[in-house]
């Protein structure tokens, strides 16, 4: 990951139209070796190539310690199935949203939360 080496990065955002494929080989491996850590995934996957798409959730979940959060069917494109867009969550950005959303009483200012994993 050109420019980051050991940062962390907050939002990845990848919709490249079928390229998604090659990047997250890099990515999964700089992940593991921990160049970099990512927080937040959101990308489009193309295609229904089922050993690929299984690859790549273990990749991002094993190397990355990414969760799902959110898939959605893109029906305007890719005949209206062959590509589905995922967001992913390492787990403490998870629970974060989480108690936010979920536990009035826990509740802090979203800034400071993210403020807290800037100084981790």
């Amino acid at each position: 990951m050109g420019g980051h080496p050991g940062r962390r990065i907050d939002i990845l955002k990848v919709d490249c139209e079928g390229c998604e494929w090659g990047s997250f080989l890099n990515i999964g491996q700089a992940c593991k070796e921990r160049r970099i850590r990512i927080e937040r995934l959101l990308v489009e996957l193309h295609g229904v190539d089922f050993a690929l798409v299984s690859q790549f959730f273990d990749r991002m979940q094993d190397q990355c310690g990414l969760r799902i959060t959110h898939k959605e069917r893109n029906h305007w494109g890719c005949d209206g199935y062959l590509c589905v867009e995922f967001s992913f969550a390492s787990p403490r950005v998870a629970f974060d949203i989480f108690v936010h959303a979920r536990c009035p009483h826990l509740r802090r200012p979203m800034n400071l939360m993210y403020r807290r994993h800037a100084l981790e």
